[in-house]
């Protein structure tokens, strides 16, 4: 059977890394990526994808015009960053999606998944949020995905493609060491024997999803048949706080006495967050299987072995 050609766009990162593994072995995959997390040593690919070693702004030829589908990852995911840098953020997120979605009209891609995200695009409203919660910004992250998914519903009714915009919780899983989320600090703090720093009171809540769940989504989306633009969010449903993520993560690491300092909350960031996942599980019967105290186990297993391989 003639396997079908999927493009990744970030497919080297910490999604992307964990997605081309699932799909490699049914699917041909034609990867982009800019290589800007300098991981490609996370493992070994197939020698059947293609990679393109390029930024998404950059002009991009793919090597056929036969694709079933588009998946973008490829984005700037830090709140902080994009704050110090907005112009960065916008070109990476708004410009990138447009980019991409140039590439899909162009070449009569016509399946089109795209990561957006449940918190930042939200804003500070009580928790929780779902499809029909009306996003308002407050860091330029935030924006740069709201916008993109503007660009993704005028693409799919001007142009006749299927695309679903799908918003991810806060994602922990293997190979998220570059990344600059709480989970990856405090589990490089722990290896460092650092202490663990908390913004704010620690009261402030996220909404957790263990990527192996976040790609059984992404394919559970590939394989649907969604007409239009669509918005689902992927996420846990279950709302955690930073004090009571440190106590698991103290738990599960068997830390002892390892010091937490508190500063000054950071601008940008939200205070509660998390999300229903209702209409994903209608559309596209979307069933996380793990739960936070799992998903951190198995992602702490991952950083051990590879600080130690590293």
């Amino acid at each position: 059977m003639i396997k079908k050609t999927i493009i990744i766009t970030g497919g080297l990162g910490f999604i992307g890394t964990n997605l081309v593994k699932k799909l490699e072995k049914k699917y041909k995959l034609i990867i982009i990526d800019n290589l800007c997390t300098n991981k490609k040593k996370y493992c070994q690919f197939s020698k059947n994808n293609f990679l393109i070693k390029k930024d998404i702004n950059k002009k991009i030829k793919l090597p056929n015009r036969d694709i079933y589908a588009l998946i973008h990852l490829a984005a700037k995911g830090s709140v902080i960053d994009s704050i110090q840098n907005p112009s960065e953020n916008f070109l990476a997120n708004t410009m990138g999606t447009f980019k991409v979605l140039e590439i899909c009209k162009d070449y009569n891609i016509k399946k089109v998944i795209i990561a957006s995200t449940g918190g930042a695009i939200m804003g500070n409203q009580n928790p929780p949020v779902d499809e029909n919660s009306l996003p308002k910004p407050i860091s330029p992250y935030g924006a740069s995905k709201l916008s993109a998914e503007a660009y993704c519903s005028a693409y799919a009714y001007s142009y006749g493609i299927s695309i679903t915009a799908l918003r991810f919780s806060n994602i922990l899983g293997p190979y998220s060491w570059h990344k600059k989320g709480v989970i990856t600090k405090y589990f490089k703090s722990i290896l460092d024997k650092k202490p663990l720093v908390i913004y704010g009171d620690g009261d402030s809540t996220r909404d957790y999803l263990y990527v192996e769940d976040l790609c059984d989504g992404i394919l559970k989306t590939l394989k649907k048949k969604l007409v239009g633009f669509e918005v689902l969010h992927l996420s846990s449903g279950k709302e955690t706080s930073i004090n009571n993520l440190i106590k698991k993560i103290f738990k599960i690491t068997n830390t002892l006495n390892l010091k937490v300092i508190k500063k000054k909350a950071r601008n940008g960031e939200v205070n509660r967050n998390f999300s229903l996942n209702i209409k994903a599980r209608k559309k596209i019967n979307f069933k996380p299987r793990y739960s936070l105290d799992k998903a951190l186990i198995e992602t702490w297993k991952w950083f051990k072995d590879f600080s130690i391989n590293a």
